[in-house]
């Protein structure tokens, strides 16, 4: 899958998680999501570790980049929708030891591109297009187009309690 375009990687990390889980739970509705961190045309995936999570603040510092958050939908009788958002990020010019207190403070670990932009990184990351739930990993307004798609009874509730900013 890392041979796919940053886009098609997490389309393509959603339908295989909502496929999997879909096939032990055929009678529920299932969410896959996944989210990529762009840096041109090469995918920032999750550090191994804190030199690596340091290496990709390096790289995104004072740059723009794009966050690609796909959702996979599977039905109950496994019909499936999936759709992509994408926002555009900018990260301030950051210091080598910005960098260090951030990725010692272990925030990075686990993240797409090394940062939670709903953490400590909103003091150097900014969207500058897009939305700010597609960055942290779950567009609301993507899901709830897939699920007006599908038909879902879920739709309407999350309708009604969507924050519309």
């Amino acid at each position: 899958m890392r041979d796919l375009p940053p886009r098609a990687q997490a389309l393509a990390a959603a339908r295989g998680k909502a496929m999997d889980v879909a096939g032990r739970r055929p009678n529920s509705l299932v969410i896959g999501a996944d989210t990529v961190v762009a840096l041109g045309r090469r995918a920032l995936g999750k550090p191994r570790d804190a030199g690596d999570a340091a290496a990709m603040l390096t790289r995104l510092g004072g740059r723009d980049h794009h966050v690609h958050s796909a959702i996979c939908l599977v039905a109950p009788g496994g019909r499936r929708v999936s759709g992509l958002s994408s926002s555009v990020v900018r990260f301030n010019r950051l210091t080598r030891a910005r960098i260090l207190t951030y990725v010692a403070g272990g925030e990075p670990i686990g993240k797409a591109g090394a940062y939670a932009i709903q953490g400590e990184a909103a003091e150097f990351a900014h969207v500058v297009r897009g939305r700010r739930d597609t960055v942290i990993g779950l567009s609301t307004g993507l899901l709830l187009r897939l699920l007006r798609q599908i038909e879902d009874p879920l739709a309407k509730t999350l309708s009604d309690n969507l924050d519309p900013s």
